[in-house]
């Protein structure tokens, strides 16, 4: 059980990492000022992580659904292929993934 703790925690800290070396290396559409503030940068780590929080209450599918989809770059077709479900179900999936990610932004 202890294992299994520690790998979580792990994994956590990883996706949380990678999440903001993501959001960090893409470019922005917003001003540049108002990207180097501390406010911004610390309003943009909070959302991230309400985010992640978010997205790991989902079920299993819903999140890798989404994860390939905007982490991995697949299409829908590609989805299907590698997780072994229907279209629908991967547009069913991205629509609570998207609805997930959308209530995590707004609180």
């Amino acid at each position: 059980m202890l294992t299994t703790i520690a790998q979580r925690l792990i994994y956590q800290r990883w996706r949380r990492r990678d999440l903001e070396r993501s959001h960090f290396n893409e470019p922005s559409v917003i001003d540049d000022s108002q990207n180097r503030s501390p406010e911004r940068l610390a309003q943009t780590i909070e959302t991230l992580s309400r985010i992640d929080r978010r997205l790991d209450c989902l079920p299993a599918k819903v999140k890798a659904t989404f994860l390939l989809s905007r982490r991995n770059g697949l299409t829908y077709p590609q989805i299907v292929a590698q997780l072994g479900i229907s279209q629908r179900s991967v547009s069913v999936y991205m629509d609570q993934a998207e609805t997930c990610c959308k209530r995590a932004c707004l609180e």
